[in-house]
């Protein structure tokens, strides 16, 4: 099976829904989840929590659920 390996910007515009590159990347996930084998480095799950919630101000509760969800895809 064939490795790709998810920058932390693709995963922010699939958590974040940025448009233009939303649904491109929710195409991404699908194709990781179906044929490819998803990675992603470590450090951009601790990235992706401090622009999501010291940046955005998101809860701490929701930028935990995002982090569970990419570990369980990759």
């Amino acid at each position: 099976m064939k490795k790709v390996f998810l920058d932390t910007n693709i995963l922010l515009d699939a958590i974040l829904v940025r448009e233009p590159f939303a649904e491109d990347t929710r195409n991404v996930f699908r194709y990781c989840v179906s044929t490819l084998n998803g990675y992603i480095a470590a450090h951009s799950l601790t990235n992706i929590f401090y622009i999501l919630h010291d940046s955005l101000n998101k809860p701490q509760e929701e930028c935990r659920e995002n982090i569970i969800k990419l570990c369980s895809f990759f």
